[in-house]
């Protein structure tokens, strides 16, 4: 069993458009390198099994069942490509990545990923209209669970809805921040100058 270089996307954040592209470039180099030195189906070698590693909290079922890659497939570059883009877009993960080993005539797909921490606590400040446990009523993201983006990016647009509600139109999110499981969202209010007449 040989291993293939076949990998190295790596998708971390806000960075991942940027890095989306080096793997696509990547792709094309191992290509390359996997058709040239494989003696066996070097042009489509089938895929003769496809798992995971990495993950601890969220089940592997949960990620195979979202990639199109199957056993049985023949291999496919620009498939595993959409796979790693289809699994970090579940929000769980700060990293996705790949390995190919050449395996009983065949290749061997491992999908790699590295989880987001476990929620500690998720802290406020700037805010003055609600407090912290009536922003928390909107939050569904809550302490012990694998932080997720995706369902976070939801979180804030419903605390968002909860200040427009109230009347607040002007209030943005300002930065939030996650660091050894503690998530902390600064909250920007608008400041109501009183009015000022001569």
């Amino acid at each position: 069993m040989g291993s293939l270089p076949f990998g190295g996307g790596q998708f971390r954040g806000r960075g991942a458009a940027r890095v989306k592209r080096v793997w696509a470039a990547a792709v094309v180099v191992a290509l390359v390198l996997f058709t040239a030195g494989i003696s066996f189906s070097a042009v489509h070698p089938v895929v003769v099994g496809v798992d995971v590693t990495g993950n601890q909290e969220v089940v592997s079922e949960h990620i195979l069942g979202v990639v199109g890659t199957k056993a049985g497939d023949q291999f496919n570059p620009e498939q595993i490509q959409q796979d790693i883009d289809t699994i970090y877009g579940l929000g769980f993960f700060s990293y996705v990545d790949v390995g190919v080993v050449e395996q009983f005539g065949g290749v061997f797909v491992e999908f790699r990923v590295q989880e987001n921490p476990i929620v500690r606590d998720i802290r406020f400040s700037g805010n003055t209209v609600f407090t912290a446990d009536e922003l928390m009523e909107v939050v569904f993201t809550r302490p012990g669970a694998v932080f997720n983006r995706v369902f976070f990016r939801h979180d804030l647009q419903r605390i968002g809805e909860k200040y427009e509600r109230a009347g607040y139109v002007f209030v943005q999110v300002q930065d939030v921040g996650i660091q050894d499981g503690v998530i902390d969202v600064r909250i920007l209010e608008p400041k109501i100058q009183p009015a000022w007449f001569p």
